[in-house]
């Protein structure tokens, strides 16, 4: 009778169920250096994020002869028109901005 020897080979990966809705795969599971690898490269990302929002406001080009609006903060009911440098509060009327006196 003739022995078999059997060839070493890589186990195969572990299998995770991984759940959509009502629908449920499996899937190999992701090697731990994959993972911690994917880890780094987003937590990188988030200090490169903070870097990004930490400056404050935004840099508006105001341009000749286009109004820009934004709300009067002494009293909410009125928007401020700046139009060429200069202010005046305004009101929304029948569908037109009109000066406040």
């Amino acid at each position: 009778m003739a022995s078999a020897t059997r060839k070493k080979t890589a186990s195969a990966p572990r299998k995770r169920k991984v759940t959509f809705g009502s629908v449920t795969v499996l899937v190999d599971e992701t090697p731990k250096a994959e993972k911690e690898k994917n880890i780094r490269k987003g937590q990188d990302v988030l200090v490169r994020l903070l870097e990004a929002i930490q400056t404050p406001g935004v840099d508006l080009a105001f341009e000749k002869d286009v109004p820009y609006f934004h709300a009067d903060p002494e009293n909410p009911s009125r928007l401020i028109r700046t139009l060429n440098g200069e202010k005046e509060p305004v009101i929304f009327k029948d569908g037109d901005f009109v000066a406040c006196t």
